[in-house]
């Protein structure tokens, strides 16, 4: 991601998420924030509840939010509290559908803002990137009115979702890209 990024010619800047939530680091300097979370699960908190209120203050002030993670619907939506559930469904726009798409990959899009982005693969452990062992299914949010699941695992499944209003991409396992697609 980070050569596609250079190579598109944007700037950009990282930090982990003890930065923002340690007040290190201010989302609000920034107008679009990637969060990638890998295979974070409800034993690391995906988005922890100070994570939470700084995104959702973000995202009401304008900001633009693309993250990704195998497990934060399983976290935040099946296993959270309500107010987890809220932010996921809310302020994230999606919904959980399932656990494991069972799939490695997803497909191209032929209408939609990811359109242009050809079938992606993502590693099975045999690339030695990270297992996506169990990459979540979502779907737009009934809370959120006007979102769209934007890109569909190779089986047919929602993979990621656009938040009605644009604020918010969840992608459900494609951190670990492989061949630098």
């Amino acid at each position: 991601a980070i050569e596609a990024i250079l190579a598109a010619g944007y700037p950009f800047d990282g930090c982990t998420n003890e930065a923002v939530s340690g007040a290190l680091v201010q989302l609000s300097s920034y107008a679009c924030t990637g969060w990638i979370l890998g295979e974070e699960s409800s034993v690391d908190q995906t988005f922890d509840s100070t994570e939470q209120v700084l995104v959702n203050l973000y995202l009401q002030s304008g900001g633009r939010l693309f993250y990704s993670g195998a497990e934060v619907g399983w976290d935040l939506d099946w296993l959270g509290s309500a107010a987890d559930r809220s932010f996921y469904e809310n302020a994230l726009g999606a919904d959980y559908v399932a656990d494991d798409a069972g799939v490695y990959g997803t497909q191209a899009e032929t209408t939609g803002p990811l359109a242009p982005l050809a079938a992606m693969t993502f590693d099975n452990g045999s690339a030695g990137i990270n297992n996506i062992d169990y990459p979540d299914v979502s779907q737009p949010s009934a809370s959120v009115i006007g979102g769209l699941t934007v890109r569909r695992y190779s089986n047919g499944l929602g993979a990621a979702v656009l938040r009605g209003g644009g604020k918010a991409v969840t992608l459900g396992a494609i951190a670990e890209i492989e061949d630098g697609q």
